[in-house]
C-alpha cells in the first residue's frame, strides 16, 4: 500500500472515529473531550489553519480546553470532520 492510501486510510478511520461520537447523544462531555484532543493533536502541527473557525482557538496558544464546553466540543467535531474531509 503506497503511503498516499495510508494516509487517506488514517483520515478515514478519524472521520468515522468523529461520526460515531457525534451519532451518539450519550457519549459524555469527557470522552467528546478527550476526542478532540486526540485529533487537534493529531492534525494541528500538520493542517496550516487548523483552528480557524473553531470555538476556544487562539493563534498563540491552540485551543483553551480549561474553558471549551461540550457544545463547542460538538461544534468542533463538525468542522474538524469537514476539515478532514478535504483530504480524501
Amino acid at each position: 500500500m503506497s503511503k498516499q492510501n495510508q494516509i487517506k486510510r488514517a483520515i478515514k478511520n478519524d472521520i468515522d472515529n468523529i461520526n460515531n461520537y457525534l451519532d451518539d447523544n450519550n457519549k459524555s462531555f469527557k470522552d467528546l473531550k478527550s476526542l478532540h484532543m486526540k485529533i487537534d493533536g493529531k492534525y494541528q502541527a500538520k493542517i496550516s489553519n487548523w483552528g480557524k473557525s473553531m470555538y476556544n482557538w487562539s493563534d498563540n496558544y491552540g485551543f483553551d480546553y480549561n474553558n471549551i464546553g461540550i457544545d463547542s466540543a460538538r461544534e468542533n467535531l463538525y468542522i474538524m470532520r469537514s476539515k478532514l474531509e478535504g483530504y480524501l
